[in-house]
């Protein structure tokens, strides 16, 4: 058997048809599985597409079992990075993206602005559940996540079907600190994505030191995990791909 890593767009309208033109962004995608192929690597060539964006450039990287993947694409509608940011997640997938609202900007991004920028925030990153094709036992995406600037986030969510779910991250976006039962202004694409699962916010928490959400409202309390039922496919932008989640499938 051998790991395949494949594209999955999470965000509602990734990608739209622009309205008014604002910006170009660089459009590409490399699974790493074809060497040859240098349009779409840390750097992009004169063979990589242009398209024509009404929202912000994105840029992704992702590690995972000595494979790397890159792409590049429009985000619109914006989400909760923002305009101009960048995150990287450190788990079983190491992940970058860039966001940002100049003309090509995605084609070369400065993928360390995460770690070292003068504002940049460490916090901790999960999303309890199980990923779709039983890929992995445990959260791939447990460990640690560094944005640009922001906030560490602690979401609780209730889906459909009853279980309840955890999402720790961060956000390059200006939200208010503490908790509350209302996703702030900078989450409506999520909470339009999320709304449209039958998922219901149960309480949403945001901090603004280093790990500070270790725990549901900044230090104390916990969060039940998932109760007994399907093992639950929780979709959510998760800072590692903001707009694109590299998951790991098994293929015979």
């Amino acid at each position: 058997m051998k790991f395949r890593i494949l594209f999955v767009c999470l965000t509602v309208g990734f990608y739209m048809a622009p309205q008014a033109a604002a910006v170009l962004c660089y459009v590409c995608s490399n699974n790493g599985t074809n060497p040859a192929d240098r349009s779409c690597l840390d750097v992009v060539d004169a063979n990589t597409k242009q398209i024509e964006c009404a929202g912000v450039c994105i840029a992704v990287k992702a590690q995972f079992n000595g494979v790397t993947s890159f792409a590049r694409n429009c985000q619109n509608p914006v989400n909760n990075l923002g305009r101009n940011g960048c995150v990287k997640v450190d788990a079983k997938i190491i992940g970058n993206t860039c966001v940002c609202e100049g003309n090509l900007c995605n084609g070369q991004p400065q993928w360390d602005t995460a770690t070292t920028s003068a504002s940049s925030i460490k916090c901790h990153s999960e999303i309890s559940g199980r990923m779709p094709g039983g890929a992995f036992d445990a959260d791939p995406m447990t460990g640690t996540v560094t944005c640009s600037a922001g906030s560490c986030t602690d979401i609780m969510i209730k889906l459909a079907e009853g279980n309840s779910v955890r999402q720790r991250s961060c956000t390059t976006s200006a939200v208010p600190a503490g908790c509350t039962d209302r996703y702030p202004a900078a989450f409506t694409l999520e909470a339009a994505q999320f709304a449209s699962k039958g998922a219901k916010l149960v309480k949403f928490c945001a901090c603004s030191t280093s790990k500070c959400n270790a725990n549901v409202n900044s230090g104390t309390g916990s969060v039940p995990k998932n109760g007994t039922g399907p093992p639950v496919v929780f979709f959510t932008w998760l800072t590692l791909l903001t707009g694109i989640l590299t998951l790991a499938a098994l293929v015979l």
